[in-house]
């Protein structure tokens, strides 16, 4: 997503309240995240995620 970048620094620019600065922040994660991983060689599996999740959930 070209631009997004520049977004999520403007938004953040602003000094936002501590909780939509950290929405902003997963939501950046989340949609850089596996073209991230791809880049440098590596698969992304979203089931094996979700469990990875739950298991850290439910120590």
């Amino acid at each position: 997503m070209p631009g997004l970048g520049l977004g999520y620094a403007y938004a953040l620019s602003g000094n936002p309240p501590q909780e939509i600065a950290q929405e902003l922040k997963d939501l950046f994660i989340k949609i850089n995240l596996r073209p991230y991983l791809e880049r440098h060689g590596l698969t992304f599996d979203e089931e094996n995620l979700r469990n990875l999740i739950v298991d850290n959930q439910g120590s």
